[in-house]
Formats: C-alpha cells, sequence, structure tokens
C-alpha cells in the first residue's frame, strides 16, 4: 500500500492529538539528502549537536520527535505506530491486511463469528476525539447473534443502548479493527 500525502498527514494528525507535545514540525521529504539538508543540518545549529537519531524509511512525511530526552526524525507511519500502537495499514483500510489480521483471530478456533461489546465514550465523541470507543468484552459464537442474545451471553445486566454497541468483528470499520487489536493488546494490563 503506497502511502499519498493525506495519508501522511492523518497519520500525523491523529498521533498528534494522542501526544501532542513530543512531535515538531512536518516535511515532506523524497531523499535521504534532502532529509540532512531540510532537517538535519539545522537542527545542529540550534540544539548544540545533541544526538539525533535518523530512521529513514523512504518517501514520506518525517517529524522531529522528542522522546524521554532523545530527538529523532521518524515518518508519519514510525510516530503513529509508536504512539497508538496501531497497525497503520489496518488503520487506513489495507484490505489485505485486514483479511489477514481477522483470519489470524480465527486461526486456533473453530468458531465462525467474534462479537465485540464496545462501550461508547459520549465526552470522546462530542470533542471529536478518534479513541470514541472503549473495548469491553467479546464473544466467540458458531451462529449469527442478535445484541440482546450477545448481551445476555457476557451476563450485561440493563445494557443502556445509548452507551453501548455490539459488533461483529468484520463489521468494523478499518479504524475501529486497528483499535480493537491495539485495546485486545492492552487488556493484560488492565487490573
Amino acid at each position: 500500500m503506497k502511502l499519498t500525502i493525506d495519508y501522511f498527514k492523518l497519520l500525523y494528525n491523529v498521533a498528534k492529538e494522542e501526544d501532542p507535545t513530543c512531535i515538531n514540525g512536518e516535511f515532506y521529504i523524497t531523499s535521504k539528502e534532502e532529509l540532512l539538508d531540510k532537517v538535519v543540518r539545522p537542527m545542529h545549529q540550534f540544539k548544540n549537536n545533541r544526538s539525533m537519531d535518523i530512521i529513514w524509511e523512504g518517501e514520506g512525511l518525517y517529524h522531529i520527535w522528542h522522546n524521554k530526552g532523545k530527538f529523532q526524525i521518524l515518518n508519519s507511519i514510525q510516530i503513529f505506530e509508536k504512539i497508538t500502537k496501531m497497525n497503520h495499514k489496518i488503520y487506513l483500510g489495507d484490505e489485505v491486511e485486514i483479511k489477514k489480521a481477522i483470519e489470524e483471530e480465527f486461526k486456533n478456533i473453530n468458531l465462525n463469528y467474534l462479537y465485540l461489546v464496545w462501550e461508547v465514550d459520549q465526552i470522546a465523541q462530542l470533542t471529536g476525539k478518534y479513541r470514541d470507543l472503549i473495548l469491553l468484552d467479546s464473544h466467540y459464537s458458531n451462529r449469527v447473534l442478535t445484541d440482546s442474545e450477545v448481551f445476555e451471553l457476557l451476563e450485561f445486566s440493563n445494557p443502556d443502548a445509548h452507551n453501548y454497541r455490539v459488533y461483529e468483528i468484520r463489521e468494523l470499520e478499518p479504524e475501529d479493527l486497528a483499535e480493537y487489536f491495539r485495546q485486545k493488546d492492552l487488556a493484560h494490563l488492565i487490573l
């Protein structure tokens, strides 16, 4: 999947929303020499030769990322994935990557459906933040289930239709699927 400048900017904006203090600058760069000329050499004049990691990933949108006292020059993809912990290809709707991720999810399970229960974060929705869903629970099934059946199987008492959503994994929008994998990977950290 070749990224356009618009895709790079979308990834940058999502990462910037998540951590606005660590990312500076926006430089569309086509070669490593251009990166050195536009970003690295001018930065060394102002930063008193502080060490700076440069990670060249080819043509794209690059930024200066300040993380734990260390300067790095990274492209939007790297920053997006480091900050959000999401796969950028799934987030941007790469059908091959989405199919592969869903197949992997069902790999060792002899069931056909995965239902996800999300809590809708009303404040995030009102403020326009991209993360407005919080994964609460999931349920595998061999048959199609209604929302009320999923709530009953997961023993949800009185689910408010305005605050909860049930989706089968294949129904998710790409950015919500990326969010599912991020939250699923972080679930073991929740006490």
